[in-house]
């Protein structure tokens, strides 16, 4: 990394706001990898201090082989569009992002329309 930011994490301010994002209307959104996210909650300051708050976690699909938790629960396969949401409540929310098949109509039909066009 180069730039102002050598030697440290450009979201180290951060970190002390985020007790207080929700008045703030402050939103942070990080994303990564669900293999090794076990090693990250316990080294990075950022997504450990989102651990300690119970920030709301949306966690895609991963590999359950892999020992990563996020706050008890593990990655697990999951169809397309599928995730597990993870608010302060006790129990994960299963949730769909969207729609597979309409995604797929909707591709197939500009397929058509463009082979319809020649």
């Amino acid at each position: 990394m180069t730039g102002p930011y050598i030697g440290q994490r450009p979201w180290t301010p951060l970190i002390g706001l985020l007790a207080q994002a929700g008045d703030l209307g402050l939103r942070v959104i990080v994303t990564g990898r669900a293999t090794g996210s076990a090693h990250l909650l316990m080294t990075s300051p950022l997504l450990r201090r989102f651990n300690d708050l119970q920030a709301t976690t949306l966690m895609l699909a991963g590999n359950p082989a892999d020992s990563g938790k996020i706050r008890g629960e593990r990655f697990a396969r999951l169809p397309a569009g599928r995730a597990i949401l993870l608010t302060d409540s006790d129990s994960p929310t299963y949730v769909q992002l969207i729609n597979p098949l309409v995604d797929a109509a909707a591709v197939s039909g500009e397929t058509q329309q463009k082979g319809s066009q020649s």
